[in-house]
């Protein structure tokens, strides 16, 4: 296994952790796993480091234009995620994650344990989607 892979494995369990109790991921979590994207992250030129974190870039706008409906943390998250796994990859944990959340907040609109408006918290669902990429990608 990758020093990469390694670190993304520890930051998504504890994102995941942090993120179902309290439903936020610390700041310091965030700003240790780009510190360590950035070193460990071996991209040659500019254009690499922007399509690595397009995919959070993407949340975090899609974060300010639904009012925080998507947190400015999973924006944040996904940016520091694709340092370390790369832009095409963490597309895939994105769309995996987003396509299990999906499930399970239907799930719980058909058994009547939330509604639309029930917070569910989104770092374990790119957990979720990172297992499943490292196993069948």
């Amino acid at each position: 296994m990758s020093a990469e892979n390694l670190a993304a494995w520890i930051l998504l369990i504890a994102g995941s952790i942090f993120d179902s109790f309290s439903k936020k991921i610390p700041l310091l979590l965030l700003a240790a796993g780009s510190i360590v994207g950035i070193f460990l992250g071996n991209r040659a030129s500019l254009m690499d480091w922007i399509y690595c974190v397009l995919p959070g870039t993407g949340m975090l706008c899609l974060s300010f234009v639904t009012r925080e409906k998507i947190g400015y943390g999973d924006g944040a998250f996904l940016c520091m995620l694709g340092q370390l796994i790369g832009g095409g990859k963490c597309i895939t944990v994105l769309m995996l994650g987003l396509f299990l959340g999906s499930l399970a907040g239907i799930v719980l609109l058909l058994f009547r344990k939330g509604t639309v408006q029930t917070k569910i918290p989104f770092v374990p669902f790119l957990l979720s989607g990172y297992i499943i990429q490292s196993l069948w990608g």
